[in-house]
């Protein structure tokens, strides 16, 4: 067995299911509705009013089904993961406990030559298979004293070709003793989760939680990385919208000390891996767009900013320094008034604070 440490690594495998789908066809037709209502309406000669609040309810629906609750966020996932030596599988099913097994308790894993055929998520049985998608078969050692069967076993869906899902079945395998060849299996219970371990997982997805508010706070608080790459912080992208969303998800979710629930421990343990993993795409999207999807005058001005900017943090004279702030500040007024540019609260007030302690005597 290899003692290698994998600190938190966790691979994903989304489905659609038929809440998300039945939700997706609603909001389609609200969008579609509200404009159609707008010109039947006016064609009937109705009251500009009923006109305007038939045609907002409409669209105000479709926004509230599009961007509040679990299901309207993202696509419904199969997790299989090693967090601080255990295995955790699990959906991201309000109400679903995940299967949390040591590492030390795993004695067989086989990966699927087949895709399957069907989605199936049945935690009490032990099944999250995904259709279209390759499933790994693993072994656990029986925890039920007395029982005929000496394996239980889970199947879980995970792609051989994800090179993350790759290095976890890599470290699956190596914790597999060689010799040890089941006779009878029976199906796990998502029950087995020792408290302690439990415990030590809701840690780690503390910590998970804590390393992304640092690093997107770099950005918010930071006025030469936010010049540099204005579009990590914009809530008008996607990817931002998206991160914002899993950041109010996971905040609502986390308490100060261990909830002593498994059920709400595992929903912040999801939320946190959904967190992480917005948080990557967010910060990739603003970095690779940086100024580029800004208009020309725009990035000139930007790049004007960073060097007056960059001007300010080295001089030690004092005027000198407000004066190339408030050149700082006067640009990014501009651009926001234009609604070119969406700079963070705190990032002006980083800027305001300086340009006033530069004039302090």
């Amino acid at each position: 067995m290899s003692d290698t440490r994998l600190a938190a690594l966790t691979a994903r495998v989304e489905y659609t299911d038929p809440v998300m789908r039945a939700r997706t066809a609603v909001v389609g037709g609200l969008v579609l509705l509200g404009p159609t209502l707008l010109v039947v309406l006016k064609l009937l000669d109705a009251a500009p009013t009923a006109i305007i609040a038939a045609g907002g309810a409409a669209l105000m629906l479709a926004f509230v089904l599009r961007f509040f609750g679990p299901a309207a966020s993202r696509r419904a996932s199969v997790r299989l993961g090693i967090i601080d030596d255990h295995v955790v599988i699990g959906d991201e099913v309000i109400g679903h406990q995940d299967l949390v097994r040591s590492l030390a308790e795993v004695v067989s894993v086989e990966v699927s030559d087949t895709l399957a055929d069907r989605t199936l998520i049945h935690p009490d049985a032990g099944v999250y298979q995904v259709m279209g998608s390759q499933y790994l078969t693993i072994g656990f050692q029986s925890r039920d004293v007395g029982s005929s069967t000496s394996v239980q076993t889970v199947k879980v869906a995970a792609n051989a070709s994800d090179p993350v899902a790759e290095t976890i079945i890599e470290a699956l395998r190596d914790a597999a003793p060689t010799d040890v060849k089941p006779a009878t299996e029976s199906v796990l219970s998502p029950a087995a989760a020792s408290p302690a371990a439990d415990e030590r997982l809701w840690g780690v997805a503390r910590q998970i939680h804590d390393s992304v508010l640092t690093e997107y706070g770099r950005y918010e608080l930071d006025p030469a990385l936010f010049l540099r790459y204005p579009g990590v912080t914009d809530v008008t992208r996607g990817p931002v919208m998206d991160f914002q969303i899993a950041l109010a998800e996971a905040q609502a979710l986390r308490t100060d000390n261990y909830p002593g629930d498994p059920a709400l421990a595992g929903r912040y343990r999801a939320a946190a891996d959904t967190l992480r993993r917005a948080w990557v795409r967010c910060e990739a999207d603003g970095k690779s767009a940086a100024l580029g999807d800004l208009p020309a005058a725009a990035r000139a001005d930007l790049t004007t900013a960073g060097k007056l900017l960059a001007h300010a943090e080295g001089t030690t004279h004092g005027a000198e320094k407000a004066a190339y702030l408030r050149r700082v500040q006067d640009t990014l007024a501009r651009l926001t008034d234009r609604g070119v540019l969406h700079p963070p609260l705190q990032v002006l007030a980083a800027i305001e604070a300086a340009a006033r302690r530069a004039l302090e005597p």
